[in-house]
């Protein structure tokens, strides 16, 4: 699939299958590529890979720090916002900062918590009506509730610090500590059937620039 000069493809698989994609399709892999998706692969098979075009985005005009929005839709009950993966290819001592924004029914739990490690609590409170209204403008987000909880958590860490994921409770019990990487899980799940409303997808791009958006309205569909 193509969105402006990006390329996107959705892969199922393990991490060796992803590994030996990616290097197929020209992505130079960093040493730690492999147990990073490893550690993804073992909670969900489903990544989402890009390619950026630079030819394509020289012909579209776009100049460099562009930024080219990617709205992705995925049915769960709770979402996974991965963050170990934004340290990839990066030295203990660089730095990683991101901002992801959660607009929940109601106040979320998360983990891990509480913040530690480079990341912070920036903003938690109903959402303003000014933010639902210009978000349910955007094409295809007329789902937008009329009212919810917006939540901002801010991650500003080195790339050493950066060995979990943020799990979310959209109903503010207990949120997953498979899914923020604090546990293993039970058993491998690198060859399960299409993924349901149990299952997670990993977006390992867009969080890299700066950060991720995650919308999730109960009985409906997360975007990020």
């Amino acid at each position: 699939m193509r969105i402006d000069a990006l390329d996107i493809t959705v892969l199922k698989g393990g991490g060796a299958e992803v590994g030996r994609w990616a290097t197929d399709h020209g992505f130079r892999l960093p040493p730690a590529a492999p147990e990073v998706l490893d550690f993804y692969a073992a909670r969900s098979p489903i990544f989402l890979a890009a390619i950026f075009d630079a030819d394509a985005a020289k012909a579209r005009g776009q100049n460099i720090g562009d930024g080219t929005p990617v709205h992705v839709t995925i049915p769960t009950a709770n979402p996974w916002v991965p963050l170990r993966i934004l340290g990839l290819g990066k030295s203990g001592d660089d730095r990683i900062d991101a901002d992801v924004y959660l607009l929940t029914d109601q106040r979320p739990a998360l983990l891990p918590y509480p913040f530690a490690n480079g990341m912070r609590l920036d903003h938690s409170a109903p959402a303003t009506v000014s933010l639902l209204n210009d978000l349910r403008s955007d094409k295809g987000m007329d789902w937008i509730p009329q009212s919810g909880w917006l939540t901002k958590v801010a991650i500003d860490a080195s790339a050493g610090q950066l060995t979990y994921d943020l799990a979310v409770d959209a109903k503010g019990t207990s949120p997953s500590r498979v899914a923020a990487g604090l546990e293993a899980p039970a058993s491998p799940t690198s060859t399960p059937a299409t993924p349901n409303a149990d299952t997670v997808a990993l977006i390992g791009i867009a969080l890299a620039a700066l950060g991720a958006i995650v919308l999730l309205r109960r009985s409906q569909t997360v975007s990020a």
